[in-house]
């Protein structure tokens, strides 16, 4: 079994305030929960950037990388204009 922690750093370019953000952010937050993983908003009070901490239990190499593309994917497909990065840990 695989514990696998992702976190992922979102660098907003359009962001005007909290409000914006927080859309932003539950936005992705409902399209990842799709995935069957935990989310977690590590975000601070700065409105242009989003911390999400994702983790997911997987049963071998083949399944991770599947989840890890899923949510790679649904970061690509945003309706929201910005740039993500994402860091992986295995646990």
């Amino acid at each position: 079994m695989l514990i696998t922690l992702l976190e992922i750093h979102i660098e907003l370019f359009e962001a005007n305030g909290l409000k914006y953000r927080r859309k932003i952010t539950n936005s992705i937050k409902d399209r990842l929960k799709k995935s069957n993983i935990s989310i977690l908003d590590n975000s601070t009070e700065y409105a242009k950037e989003i911390e999400l901490a994702v983790i997911y239990l997987s049963a071998n190499t083949d399944i991770k990388e599947k989840t890890k593309k899923s949510i790679n994917d649904i970061l690509e497909k945003g309706s929201f204009e910005y740039d993500y990065t994402v860091y992986e840990n295995i646990i």
